[in-house]
């Protein structure tokens, strides 16, 4: 199935009433369907779960850049032209 030129698939989750009642409530104040609703939803957290891996990756190595110069020795020539 096709939904705004995304191929989608379903599927059954069962919700509290009071789940189903918020998600219907603020599908309703955004004028659209409670699955598209869901739908971003699931895509907030996708983005928001990558960002937070790629954070945690960066304090990981944050030590190695300050205190391992071959790690930055290429940082004087970040945003030169090379064209």
């Amino acid at each position: 199935m096709i939904v705004n030129g995304r191929k989608v698939t379903r599927f059954n989750i069962p919700t509290t009433q009071s789940q189903k009642e918020y998600a219907e409530k603020q599908a309703a104040k955004l004028g659209i369907p409670v699955s598209e609703f869901v739908r971003g939803l699931i895509d907030a957290h996708k983005q928001s779960s990558k960002n937070d891996e790629l954070r945690r990756a960066a304090e990981f190595l944050a030590a190695d850049y300050k205190n391992n110069k071959e790690m930055t020795v290429f940082s004087d020539i970040d945003g030169d032209d090379f064209l």
